[in-house]
């Protein structure tokens, strides 16, 4: 009777160890599982954030060329005015000099 007991201790010990063993085994592929799917969702997400930017980047640069394209004629305006206004002002001083030297 006493080693019917044993017996069955020892086999419930058995049972009980294989399904620890199932359990760790479970919970490594879990774990496992998880991790893979972290990288995937990290890699999914790295290509996303890149391609944003990239859009980000292509759309500034446009922008800036639009604006280029807006500004182009009105700098080269002021550029014009400036560089008439600065002939005249050297053409004043020209005969400012002129005159003190004739006087």
């Amino acid at each position: 009777m006493i080693e019917n007991i044993i017996e069955e201790i020892k086999a419930s010990e058995n049972v009980s160890k294989e399904i620890i063993q199932k359990a760790k085994k479970q919970y490594n592929e879990i774990i496992e599982e998880a991790y893979r799917k972290n990288i995937e969702i990290e890699n999914s997400t790295k290509d996303e954030i890149l391609k944003l930017l990239k859009a980000s980047e292509d759309k500034a640069i446009l922008d800036a060329q639009e604006e280029v394209k807006k500004l182009t004629p009105e700098y080269e305006k002021k550029l014009m005015s400036l560089t008439k206004e600065a002939a005249l002002k050297e053409k004043e001083a020209i005969d400012l000099v002129i005159k003190k030297v004739f006087q």
